[in-house]
């Protein structure tokens, strides 16, 4: 368990980072099984490069930890990719005045050099709070909150993400989506203030709201 209750500050690199292997010559069958290894009571703080990193690993916690950034944001403050599955976020605390490099919050994917490996899967963000979000990057995309690309089984519930000016909502962005993304909208499990749009294999979208 990491629980450390010190600022650790970034420089455009990741405070905490668990990559079993994201090479080329490595098999994407391998992944290695953290054993519900939880990362919690961290602070990541100022203009952090970034927080967590996972990639090729399975069943992390990731829980009740704070992300604060002041007036720019040079990594994604949670960082999942390459055929990463079972992991958690639940109760963390993300504190944003921009998103001056165009990058979301968490990030869940492939790596930019293996494009065609499979992403993360079984993935839940559940109850965390995101807040102080600016307006519009410099890459057009403004307030996203969580974005996602080649994935599958993720659920989003219960989180407050809070409005960011009178022109944008939190946003949740999916491409290339196969199957099984979650996100409650009504109900005991819902959002507060988000919209999102999912983009399928074949090209047809689901947006919130309609």
């Amino acid at each position: 368990m990491f629980d450390d209750k010190k600022p650790i500050s970034g420089n455009e690199k990741f405070a905490i980072s668990i990559d079993c292997g994201n090479e080329p010559a490595n098999n994407d069958s391998v992944v290695t099984n953290m054993n519900n290894m939880i990362i919690e009571g961290c602070i990541f703080k100022d203009d952090f490069g970034g927080g967590i990193a996972l990639a090729q690993v399975a069943n992390v916690i990731i829980h009740d930890n704070t992300f604060e950034a002041g007036n720019e944001q040079k990594q994604n403050a949670i960082h999942i990719e390459d055929t990463t599955s079972g992991v958690d976020i639940t109760d963390n605390r993300f504190y944003c005045n921009t998103t001056a490099s165009g990058k979301p919050l968490i990030f869940m994917g492939s790596s930019q050099s293996q494009l065609f490996r499979d992403g993360s899967k079984h993935i839940k963000i559940l109850g965390n709070v995101f807040a102080g979000i600016g307006g519009a990057t410099t890459q057009g995309k403004s307030n996203r909150i969580i974005e996602s690309e080649r994935s599958e089984d993720i659920f989003i519930a219960r989180n407050k993400m809070c409005k960011m000016n009178v022109f944008n909502s939190p946003k949740i962005s999916f491409f290339n989506v196969n199957k099984q993304i979650h996100i409650p909208h009504t109900g005991d499990n819902k959002n507060e203030c988000v919209s999102y749009k999912i983009k399928n294999f074949d090209n047809t979208e689901t947006k919130y709201p309609r």
